[in-house]
C-alpha cells in the first residue's frame, strides 16, 4: 500500500468518524491533532480486513476521543479521501492542515 492509498484510508476514517458523531471534519481532525494524525498512517493497512465504519470506531476508541456515534448518520461522499489528498497535493498540505482546513 502506497503513501497515496494510506492518506486517502485515513481521510476518509476521519470524515467518517466526524459525520457519524454529527461534528465538522475540521473540528475532530483537530482534536485527534498532528501526531496521532501521521499515526494512523500506519493503522491505514487494516483497510484489507475492516470496513471504513469498523476503522473509525476504532479511531474515537483509539484515540480517547469518545464521541457519541450514530450508525444511522449520512455518510461522507465516496471520494473524500481522494478529493483531500488532491487538495493536499495542489496546496502541498500535510493530510493534518488538509482535514482541518476542511
Amino acid at each position: 500500500m502506497n503513501q497515496y492509498e494510506k492518506t486517502e484510508i485515513v481521510a476518509r476514517c476521519v470524515a467518517h468518524l466526524a459525520w457519524q458523531a454529527w461534528l465538522p471534519v475540521r473540528e475532530v481532525a483537530a482534536c485527534i491533532g498532528p501526531e496521532r494524525m501521521a499515526e494512523l498512517m500506519d493503522f491505514a493497512p487494516c483497510r484489507e480486513f475492516m470496513s471504513i465504519d469498523e476503522m473509525a470506531w476504532e479511531i474515537n476508541r483509539g484515540c480517547w476521543l469518545g464521541y457519541e456515534l450514530d450508525k444511522d448518520a449520512p455518510l461522507p461522499p465516496e471520494d473524500f479521501g481522494e478529493k483531500t489528498v488532491q487538495r493536499m497535493e495542489d496546496d502541498g498540505m500535510d493530510l493534518y492542515t488538509a482535514l482541518v482546513k476542511a
